[in-house]
């Protein structure tokens, strides 16, 4: 029976504190050592992959098509630079002097060895006005020529015509320069992302020459294998990549930034974007988040000694956040675990869990103190008082982070038993390492003025919450109503949440960030990249005028159906009319892919010939695979969904028809932004169903520990109410949910269910003991009130100290992680009380009354 039950664990942990104090010294070396041991793991063994594969298992197919991308085509994570010319114009003599000078010293500093070997070896491909290469004909020949480093202008004349000339290349507008001249692009291909992992090794890619042959001899109904010496037999192997780490990036933006800093380049303002530069803006927010977490540990420092008056109930609470932290931190880099961003939710949701457990604690041993109890009596009954709830919430926390096991995120399931472990930590200290250490130091004071001890008191406190009883019996029903209209209010503002992440909107308005998305997206082609791979799974399918055709149809299609995104679009069939065009006298007309295949091939041929760099990083050697480029403008996961589903929808329209022909045919969206809105979209829902998850396992065992389903049900109310207030009230001022915001959902659900099982459980014990509803509120108020309170003071203020951040995600967990805390307070003292006054649940005790008449009968005889 689970009053029996509850009963005996009173017991027990009555008897812990003194038994434990038996064996201090014992304790407190394993404490040390264990703490000791942990710290050099994080020490030594302490790896952050902040890379978004990892987020997903090797075989993800999302995670295996950027992969064959890559390995066919190299990494498409690159950085996109775009300068602001001082004169307002980038083909001034001005600006191509210095572009001329900045991409020379980039390209030096990219093949630099030995001694010179930098970060910048990272780069592959350097491409601007500079060297954007053009096709001109020389007789029958096709050549490839360097827009500003094939002649370069010497005088303004000159410097016109190569603006005219770039003026008629349509893949150099809006990648090179700007409509009004005022900006510049310039493209870094980086290796990011390609770095075969040990063991794996590229075989090398045919020649030239054993792929194309020269007379191009095509069928006039094929365009298959015939006519090029392929060997079938040289198909690449699987390669696996190393994943990009975060200092990678850093290093390689800092060498960067250390030669775009130099006053020789200060006639250009420089604006990034990549996901180099993203992840070093993150780095940056990133550590002054951990400012704002030491702030908000200071904080929470001073209010503790504020309320307590004491520094033995700072000390004790932080040693125990520390270690709670460290253990669990430490055990997982012992096993070789690597961390993600996830570790600060972690910390956060140990720090609450902690703050709210030895506030209780603490709060408990004062006020029996103040009863006139000595030290080992106030210590043991504070236990026996505090103990049951204590293990009820930490059971509760426990499992419900447990419950993000069953995701398909790795990531979040290592974060959801890390935490779980570290409230399972925090739990063991408080039961076997607090009453030692308050034991050593407590925070009462013997000495007290006009008969009250000072500590933990509160004189604006005690009045008010020895007036919550009368006030919610004498309005029950009124608070009971105003509380389930808010709750319905909510419950619509929670319905119209929509789930959308946007890191770039995520920065505070004016960063740098910002500046250079709005820019980008305004004046050039877009800072955001998706890719669509082409895989026909035949040998010169590639050459067929009907997919050149169908590549270009779709580019089209998706230019004017996608207006508010697509700004721009890149594939072979670009560089196969452009090379018609050109060897046509530059005739508009001829801007077209030809019927023929026979003149297609040789096209391409003439394309390879002329420009075969290019020509690689748009096809494969057989011609059987490509991908088309298409420029985005920053939006969020929410807006991109749509168009990414059509867009999907778009790739089997023109594609699919040709599967007659071509049998193995797979194309498929790829690339870094799919995958990082794939991850942030599976990142939310997947905490919606744990969180989902959690609170039922949750309400359950309210249920299970109250003994009835009536005490369950009032109990759960004044849980799911600050959740779903919470999101309601992000839902009715139109704030958008996204992965990083969700985080704050544990945390409400963790500090309310820890004050609900507190006053449930003092509630229930005055209950079996008075039978009398309003007694037992009375004094659960006053036993429990002022922990509450000081929790939820602390805490509240602790997450304000975050919406100082200049990310915004971490702001809105600051504003909304307040918000949630304080109205999980007020349903504690107001809406909690009212329910009992209403609905007076038994909660077990004429049973468990009954069962004691018996005992005491059969005992009797």
């Amino acid at each position: 029976m689970i009053s029996h039950l509850i009963e005996y664990l009173n017991k027990f942990f009555e008897k812990l504190p003194l038994a434990v104090l038996k064996l201090r010294w014992m304790i407190l070396g394993s404490c040390i050592v264990i703490t000791g041991l942990m710290t050099h793991s994080l020490a030594t063994r302490f790896n952050m992959d902040m890379s978004l594969e990892t987020f997903f298992e090797e075989d993800h197919p999302i995670r295996v098509t950027l992969n064959q991308f890559r390995q066919q085509f190299g990494s498409d994570d690159g950085l996109y630079i775009v300068y602001e010319a001082t004169d307002g114009d980038v083909f001034s003599e001005k600006s191509i002097a210095t572009l001329a000078q900045l991409h020379q010293e980039i390209d030096d500093a990219r093949v630099a060895r030995g001694e010179l070997a930098n970060e910048l070896n990272r780069i592959e491909s350097i491409d601007s006005l500079y060297n954007a290469r053009l096709q001109k004909v020389d007789g029958d020949t096709l050549i490839s020529q360097k827009l500003l480093a094939t002649d370069f202008p010497t005088n303004a004349q000159e410097r016109e015509a190569k603006r005219a000339t770039a003026e008629t290349q349509e893949t150099f507008k809006l990648a090179y320069f700007s409509e009004d001249y005022r900006y510049g692009g310039i493209r870094i291909k980086t290796d990011f992302g390609t770095i075969p992992k040990s063991g794996n090794t590229k075989k090398m890619e045919t020649t030239e020459q054993d792929l194309l042959m020269d007379d191009f001899a095509f069928q006039e109904a094929s365009t298959t294998s015939e006519g090029l010496n392929y060997d079938e037999n040289l198909a690449e192997q699987v390669i696996t990549y190393e994943t990009t780490q975060m200092h990678e990036y850093l290093d390689f933006m800092s060498a960067f930034r250390a030669i775009l800093e130099k006053p020789e380049y200060q006639h250009f303002e420089f604006h990034y974007s990549g996901n180099a530069a993203m992840m070093e803006f993150t780095m940056k927010t990133v550590a002054s988040g951990n400012l704002l977490m030491a702030g908000m540990g200071l904080m929470i420092m001073f209010l503790l000694f504020a309320l307590f008056h004491s520094l033995s109930a700072v000390l004790w609470t932080v040693l125990v956040m520390a270690m709670g932290s460290i253990w669990p931190l430490g055990f997982f880099a012992l096993l070789g675990f690597n961390f993600s961003n996830l570790i600060l939710l972690t910390v956060m949701l140990i720090l609450v869990v902690g703050t709210a457990t030895c506030v209780h604690i603490l709060n408990t041993y004062v006020l029996t103190r103040q009863q006139g109890l000595g030290h080992e009596e106030a210590i043991s009954k504070t236990y026996r008082k505090t103990g049951v709830p204590i293990a009820f919430t930490s059971v509760t926390t426990v499992v419900g982070m447990l419950t993000m096991l069953t995701s398909s995120i790795p990531q979040l399931a290592v974060f959801g038993v890390s935490a779980a472990l570290g409230v399972s930590v925090v739990f063991l200290l408080v039961m076997l390492a607090f009453p030692i250490f308050l034991d050593f130091w407590h925070p009462y004071k013997e000495k007290a003025t006009n008969g009250k001890n000072a500590s933990a008191e509160m004189h604006w406190l005690r009045p008010f919450l020895e007036k919550m009883p009368d006030f919610t019996r004498r309005y029950s029903r009124t608070i009971f109503i105003f509380f389930l209209t808010a709750f319905i209010c909510f419950v619509y503002g929670a319905s119209q949440l929509k789930i959308d992440t946007n890191i770039v909107e995520n920065t505070s308005a004016g960063s740098d960030v910002r500046i250079a998305a709005e820019i980008i997206d305004t004046r050039m082609m877009g800072g955001q990249t998706m890719e669509i791979m082409l895989d026909l799974g035949e040998a010169n399918a590639l050459k067929d005028p009907e997919i050149l055709k169908a590549v270009e149809a779709f580019q089209r299609h998706v230019l004017e159906s996608y207006p508010e995104f697509v700004i721009k679009t890149f594939s072979l069939a670009d560089y196969v009319k452009e090379t018609n065009k050109a060897m046509n006298e530059d005739r508009e007309e001829f801007k077209v892919i030809p019927d023929d295949p026979i003149m297609t091939a040789q096209l391409l041929y003439m394309f390879d010939n002329s420009n075969p760099e290019d020509r690689r990083n748009l096809v494969s050697d057989d011609y059987s695979k490509s991908h088309i480029t298409i420029q985005l403008k920053n939006a969020g996961s929410y807006e991109y969904a749509e168009m990414f589903s059509g867009i999907d929808q778009d790739i089997k329209s023109y594609f699919d028809v040709h599967n007659a022909q071509y049998e193995k045919t797979h194309n498929q969206t790829t690339g870094s932004l799919p995958l990082m809105m794939k991850l942030v979209d599976t990142l939310s829902w997947a905490q919606i169903k744990s969180f989902t998850a959690a609170f039922i396992i949750i309400s359950l065992f309210l249920v299970l520990s109250t003994g009835s389903w009536t005490g369950g049900a009032i109990s759960i109310l004044p849980n799911i109410l600050p959740a779903i207030s919470t999101f309601g009230l992000m839902g009715i001022m139109d704030i958008s949910l996204s992965s990083g915001t969700l985080v704050v959902a544990p945390i409400i659900i963790g500090i309310a269910v820890d004050d609900t099982i507190h006053m449930m459980s003092h509630y229930r014990d005055r209950w079996f003991a008075t039978g009398n509803v309003h007694q037992s509120i009375v004094d659960s108020i006053h036993e429990v009130g002022q922990a509450i309170v000081f929790t939820s003071i602390i805490l509240s203020l602790g997450f304000g100290v975050l919406m100082f951040s200049d990310f915004t995600d971490i702001a809105k967990i600051g504003a909304f992680g307040s918000f949630a805390i304080i109205l999980a307070l007020i349903c504690v003292l107001l809406l909690l009380p009212a329910l009992l006054y209403i609905f007076k649940p038994d909660l077990g005790r004429k049973k468990y009354l009954a069962s004691l008449e018996q005992f005491k009968f059969e005992s009797a005889k």
